[in-house]
């Protein structure tokens, strides 16, 4: 393109110069006019040499190109398979991460379902173990409680028939009635202690059984929830929303 634009201006200038010869070729001067022919010739000449020149660079420039385009298609290959190399290294390691992770997951899951398996056991055993503990005290303590109602209600009994037999007699002396009446006095206020006694024993009694019942209630209370709280977990482990999430992370 370069040397089709100096050969046009080549033409052109050639072309003025022609026609100026021409017109002065009714002048008389010859010398003036052989000179300029001269001129031109000599300019024609250099003009040629510059277009070899500008030919030979050319072709020159066209050998550099070539080399350049083929060393930066060698260095876009090279680089293409260092990339693909470094994508197919970075997708198996990847994949070994994520099924090391995956495994360990399953490892720890197991080993905690196992521990919740064995808490859950151990908790149940211990609960049934208190509850019939429990209900074996709770029968002893109502078992007590009728034995000291018995025995309070038969020493009333026996206070009341020692009263009703015991009457005044006509032939004691107020010696005697006096010491009768204290020993009474001192019957009725021993069987008073001992009913007190058996009160405060029934009242114990009572309230080491509402204890009892307070602590399994609270037991069963905490085995209801726990109980719960698994049927929640196993619901929302199995469900397919919570399944489908679960795996999708592994994928």
């Amino acid at each position: 393109m370069f040397c089709e634009e100096i050969l046009l201006y080549l033409t052109f200038s050639m072309n003025l110069k022609f026609q100026k010869n021409n017109r002065r070729m009714f002048s008389p001067n010859k010398e003036e006019l052989i000179k300029e022919i001269r001129d031109l010739e000599s300019e024609q000449q250099q003009l040629h040499s510059k277009i070899v020149l500008l030919n030979s660079r050319k072709d020159d420039l066209f050998e550099i190109s070539s080399i350049l385009k083929s060393n930066i298609a060698n260095k876009c290959n090279q680089q293409i398979e260092w990339l693909s190399n470094e994508k197919t290294y970075i997708s198996q390691r990847s994949i070994e991460d994520e099924e090391k992770i995956k495994k360990e997951f399953d490892e720890r899951l197991k080993e905690l379902t196992k521990e919740k398996c064995d808490l859950e056991r151990k908790l149940e055993a211990e609960s049934e173990f208190v509850a019939r503990c429990l209900k074996d005290r709770l029968l002893k303590s109502y078992n007590r409680t009728l034995e000291l109602r018995s025995k309070l209600f038969e020493k009333s009994e026996d206070i009341l028939t020692n009263l009703n037999d015991e009457t005044p007699s006509d032939n004691k002396t107020n010696g005697n009635k006096s010491n009768d009446e204290k020993e009474k006095k001192i019957k009725i206020a021993q069987n008073q202690q001992a009913a007190y006694n058996l009160a405060k024993k029934i009242a114990e009694a009572h309230r080491e059984i509402e204890g009892y019942y307070a602590k399994n209630a609270r037991l069963q209370k905490i085995l209801a929830e726990l109980r719960s709280r698994q049927k929640e977990k196993s619901f929302f482990e199995n469900h397919p929303a919570f399944t489908q999430r679960r795996n999708s992370c592994f994928q």
